[in-house]
Order: C-alpha cells, then sequence, then structure tokens
C-alpha cells in the first residue's frame, strides 16, 4: 500500500510558495535570539585632585547638552586643544562622568595622543 499526501490550503491563506515533503523525520522549533542592549560606559576613571575649571566645564556641558538649531543639527563632537600637561583629558574625563546620564547608549574615551597631523589650530578658535 502507498502512502498518498493530500494538501489542502484554504480560508483566507494566501500561499506564496508551498513546499511538500514526503516524509518528515523531526521538527525543530527554535527560539528567536532576543537582542538586549546593555550601553557600555567606557570611561577612565576620574582623577581624584580636580583643580576647578568652571568655565571651560560649562562650556562642554553647553556645547553637549546643545538644543537642535534650524537645521536640525548640534554638535556631535567636542574637541579640546591646549599644551600638552594642562589638563585636557582629566577636564574631558570629568565632563564625560558628568554628562553621562545624558547618553544612555554609553560613553566612551578615544586616546588621541598619536594622532598628530603637523596642522596648526589658532587658539580661541571652535
Amino acid at each position: 500500500m502507498s502512502e498518498q499526501t493530500h494538501n489542502v490550503v484554504g480560508g483566507q491563506a494566501r500561499v506564496e510558495s508551498l513546499v511538500q515533503a514526503n516524509r518528515i523525520d523531526a521538527v525543530h522549533v527554535h527560539q528567536a535570539r532576543v537582542l538586549v542592549h546593555h550601553p557600555s560606559f567606557e570611561l577612565p576613571p576620574e582623577k581624584a585632585y580636580f583643580v576647578d575649571r568652571a568655565a571651560e566645564q560649562q562650556r562642554i556641558a553647553a556645547a553637549a547638552t546643545a538644543e537642535p538649531d534650524a537645521a536640525g543639527t548640534r554638535p556631535r563632537i567636542l574637541a579640546v586643544s591646549g599644551l600638552g600637561g594642562i589638563g585636557k583629558t582629566a577636564l574631558c574625563v570629568r565632563a564625560g562622568h558628568r554628562l553621562a546620564d545624558r547618553h544612555p547608549d554609553g560613553a566612551h574615551a578615544a586616546a588621541l595622543r598619536a594622532a598628530h597631523g603637523g596642522g596648526r589650530t589658532e587658539p580661541g578658535t571652535d
């Protein structure tokens, strides 16, 4: 006696493609992976001692929290420049920790010590 397969598709079903198998040994059901976003905060620790640079901290905070302008843009990168050893990194790390709650996707630090293009930046330019 031969086995016969009889398929019926009816109702409101719309069949784009149909695969028919003569014999099915097993059915495996795999759960979809749930992607969970884990924000990462990879800022160096703050220095224990910090000389108060209130004006610079306020300027960084104002630029980092600026509302979009008429064109819908706002600063995405803030650059701090100056002579070596004057506390630029400490200032930026401190600002990063203070502003971390405004960046729920995370905060990261990029070490740019080796990145010097030889170009000159005029003091006071943004």
